[in-house]
Protein backbone atom coordinates (compact mmCIF):
# COMPACT_ATOMS: atom_id res chain seq x y z
CA UNK A 1 0.00 0.00 0.00
CA UNK A 2 1.78 3.55 -0.97
CA UNK A 3 1.08 6.16 1.83
CA UNK A 4 0.22 9.41 0.67
CA UNK A 5 1.49 12.41 2.30
CA UNK A 6 -0.06 15.93 2.78
CA UNK A 7 -0.54 18.25 0.21
CA UNK A 8 0.62 22.07 0.50
CA UNK A 9 -0.53 25.03 -1.45
CA UNK A 10 2.53 27.78 -0.91
CA UNK A 11 1.40 31.59 -2.15
CA UNK A 12 3.24 34.82 -2.26
CA UNK A 13 6.14 36.64 -4.14
CA UNK A 14 5.10 35.64 -7.53
CA UNK A 15 5.00 31.88 -6.32
CA UNK A 16 1.76 29.76 -6.73
CA UNK A 17 2.86 25.95 -6.09
CA UNK A 18 1.64 22.39 -4.20
CA UNK A 19 4.12 21.02 -2.55
CA UNK A 20 3.86 17.31 -0.81
CA UNK A 21 5.39 16.94 2.40
CA UNK A 22 7.91 14.35 2.86
CA UNK A 23 7.52 10.80 5.09
CA UNK A 24 8.56 13.46 8.02
CA UNK A 25 5.75 15.95 7.39
CA UNK A 26 8.25 18.90 6.25
CA UNK A 27 8.83 20.64 2.86
CA UNK A 28 11.78 22.36 1.54
CA UNK A 29 11.82 25.63 -0.55
CA UNK A 30 15.35 26.34 -0.77
CA UNK A 31 14.97 29.48 -2.94
CA UNK A 32 12.01 31.22 -1.95
CA UNK A 33 12.50 35.34 -1.94
CA UNK A 34 12.17 36.52 1.51
CA UNK A 35 8.43 37.90 1.75
CA UNK A 36 5.40 36.56 3.40
CA UNK A 37 3.70 33.82 1.95
CA UNK A 38 0.14 32.00 2.95
CA UNK A 39 0.23 28.03 3.17
CA UNK A 40 -2.86 26.19 3.14
CA UNK A 41 -3.36 22.05 3.69
CA UNK A 42 -4.97 21.01 0.41
CA UNK A 43 -5.32 17.40 1.03
CA UNK A 44 -4.45 15.16 3.90
CA UNK A 45 -4.89 11.03 4.05
CA UNK A 46 -7.00 9.20 7.02
CA UNK A 47 -7.11 9.67 9.81
CA UNK A 48 -6.03 13.32 9.94
CA UNK A 49 -8.49 16.09 9.37
CA UNK A 50 -8.09 18.80 6.83
CA UNK A 51 -6.98 21.85 8.64
CA UNK A 52 -8.25 24.65 5.68
CA UNK A 53 -6.58 27.59 7.97
CA UNK A 54 -4.38 29.39 5.89
CA UNK A 55 -0.99 30.16 7.98
CA UNK A 56 1.01 33.03 7.25
CA UNK A 57 4.79 32.50 7.19
CA UNK A 58 7.40 35.39 6.93
CA UNK A 59 10.56 34.23 5.20
CA UNK A 60 13.72 36.12 6.60
CA UNK A 61 16.72 35.62 4.38
CA UNK A 62 19.49 32.61 5.70
CA UNK A 63 16.62 31.14 8.37
CA UNK A 64 14.58 28.75 8.01
CA UNK A 65 10.74 28.92 9.03
CA UNK A 66 8.17 27.14 10.00
CA UNK A 67 4.15 26.40 9.74
CA UNK A 68 3.04 23.62 12.34
CA UNK A 69 -0.43 22.05 11.43
CA UNK A 70 -1.60 19.71 14.01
Amino acid sequence: MVKSFPILRVVGNGIDTMVTTGANGEILLPNLIAGTYEVREMSVHSPYILDTTPKIVEIKPSTTSKVIYQ
